[in-house]
């Protein structure tokens, strides 16, 4: 059956657009004795839910950009040994014994990750589509039974559904993926048998996350938790299903402002069963009006309520006139997403100042400095992307 995607690749176009315009980079400054600056190593796996964690998967996946690091290069054109020397040498200063970069130049399919292990654990970051081609060929919603978590199969007797496009995207990066973590495994954690791995991704990046949690699983893997920023419904109810049973206590879905991207692929119609995003009520946590929160009450709503926005999102959506905001006309109250809410550095913006205040209010100087010298550098939006 033949659907019209007209309206969802438009809308995903813009999303890649604004994904693809480089961010100024982020520069760590000097941490005074006896601080650490190890976000890996001192990652509390304890305490998952933490914003602490939450900021530290989130830098790791605005990382997975190379426009993130190198200010003068796009995520399409960028000096590849420039950007992993310069992210190795990063995250070294922040506990990684290793990192390396698994690309997918030959498909085309936009797929990307980040595999960095401590002495501990082992971290993956999928990066987003930055390009209005990756988005076409994600826009394919069509489902495709995943036969488990590392497989697919077109058989229609059994198996879970899950977005054609994401599938094939992450098919693309799987295997090298899953050789990186098992050499991390091998020879830089300390422990094999006792490290877990902790997973994360912006945008298709998410989707690709909750996938690689099903694959390494199904390999053997430990899987310490995932946290996925501004990322699409991925499959449909069979597999939230499948997913939640498993990692649901462990899954922490982050939503930044009005961010649209997080309800796409739209139900159409003539489809039988619409794709379905993870539960609101057990994984959604959200960056609004300057809160960073487990979502409960009207924020587990796609477009909450007008009284929890955030006044300046409205004000600047005032002056241009050209970012979403919300209107009410009498009783019926519409919600326009906000386009720039997909970009990572602003919810990774957020995160910080959420953890810097935790640490102010705890009397934590070295976390508060930490998490200033890695803050998004401050620029106009069209220096920033997701």
């Amino acid at each position: 059956m033949r659907f019209n995607f007209a309206l969802a690749l438009a809308v995903l176009a813009v999303a890649a657009a604004a994904a693809a315009r480089p961010a100024a980079a982020a520069t760590a400054g000097r941490l005074p004795e006896p601080c650490s600056g190890a976000l890996l190593s001192d990652f509390d796996s304890d305490a998952l839910p933490s914003l602490r964690n939450a900021f530290t998967m989130a830098l790791l996946s605005s990382d997975a950009y190379p426009a993130t690091l190198l200010p003068h290069a796009s995520n399409a054109k960028y000096n590849t040994l420039v950007y992993q020397d310069t992210l190795r040498r990063r995250w070294a200063a922040l506990g990684a014994r290793s990192v390396e970069v698994v690309d997918d130049f030959e498909d085309n399919l936009e797929a990307h990750a980040l595999v960095a292990a401590s002495a501990s654990d082992v971290f993956i970051a999928f990066r987003g589509t930055s390009t209005t081609e990756g988005w076409t060929s994600n826009v394919r919603i069509a489902p495709w039974k995943l036969a488990s978590g590392s497989g697919a199969e077109g058989a229609p007797g059994g198996g879970l559904q899950v977005h054609s496009g994401f599938l094939a995207s992450f098919a693309a990066v799987y295997p090298r993926v899953a050789k990186e973590v098992a050499k991390a495994m091998e020879h830089t954690v300390d422990n094999p048998g006792a490290a877990r791995v902790f997973i994360s991704g912006h945008s298709l990046g998410g989707a690709h996350a909750m996938l690689a949690a099903l694959a390494l699983a199904d390999s053997g893997a430990k899987i310490g938790g995932v946290w996925t920023f501004a990322a699409p419904k991925a499959g449909k109810g069979d597999f939230v299903e499948a997913y939640m049973r498993r990692f649901g206590d462990v899954t922490f879905r982050w939503v930044n402002g009005l961010d649209i991207v997080p309800t796409l692929p739209p139900d159409l119609p003539g489809m039988a069963e619409p794709f379905r995003q993870l539960p609101a009520d057990s994984t959604l946590w959200r960056t609004l009006n300057g809160r960073c929160v487990k979502a409960s009450g009207p924020l587990l709503l796609d477009c909450p309520p007008a009284s929890e926005a955030a006044p300046a999102e409205e004000e600047d959506a005032g002056k241009d006139g050209k970012r979403g905001k919300r209107r009410t006309k009498g009783r019926e109250e519409r919600c326009s997403f906000v386009m720039a809410d997909h970009r990572l550095y602003k919810a990774l913006a957020s995160l910080g100042r959420c953890v810097a205040a935790e640490a102010e209010a705890a009397g934590d100087l070295c976390t508060q400095q930490l998490v200033a010298s890695y803050m998004p550098a401050k620029s106009d939006d069209e220096g920033q992307r997701g």
